[in-house]
């Protein structure tokens, strides 16, 4: 009768340290992939801001009276006749792409800067000066849908990072 009431008891501790472990697990893991998120978003900017810094003009979103809302930031850079895009694709990636038919600068400069982008938007604040907004959201499965218009459905994502960052690019005049 001891030993099985021994057994019992040991057995209920064992139940509750596993399930203390396994919920100690998923907490280290939500705020490990946070932490890699915010890194990850941070990198984002500091790319997007380094090109920023040599740009001679904004392109797009076009200045006017009132602040224009896009999910395209398109800029010139000193001595490269095309245009460099940095905008949301089909596959919620956020890319940096260059105008034109130069095709030595579309190898060099068709990068991807940020992957499982909920939401990427550029707002014109003045002639030389745009506020940026990025949303990350949590990875997608393999197995998502594709609705019509080819981007993958991130509403149902958990949102992981949300930032949004205000640059001058001083060498613009557009």
């Amino acid at each position: 009768m001891e030993v099985l009431t021994a057994t019992i008891v040991m057995t209920m501790i064992m139940v509750s340290v596993i399930a203390y472990i396994q919920y100690g697990s998923l907490v280290w893991q939500k705020g490990h992939t946070k932490v890699s998120t915010e890194n990850y978003s941070r990198t984002t900017f500091d790319l997007i801001k380094q090109d920023l810094l040599k740009a001679t003009e904004i392109v797009h979103p076009i200045a006017s009276s009132s602040p224009v809302l896009s999910n395209t930031l398109g800029y010139t850079l000193p001595g490269v006749t095309p245009e460099f895009k940095i905008g949301k694709v089909a596959d919620n990636t956020i890319q940096r792409r260059v105008g034109g038919t130069d095709t030595t600068l579309q190898k060099q400069w068709n990068t991807r800067l940020a992957r499982n982008a909920g939401l990427f938007l550029v707002e014109r604040l003045s002639t030389w000066t745009i506020k940026i907004y990025l949303q990350i959201r949590s990875d997608i499965e393999a197995t998502e849908d594709v609705n019509y218009d080819g981007y993958i459905d991130f509403s149902d994502r958990e949102i992981i990072s949300s930032e949004s960052i205000v640059l001058t690019a001083p060498g613009a005049g557009g």
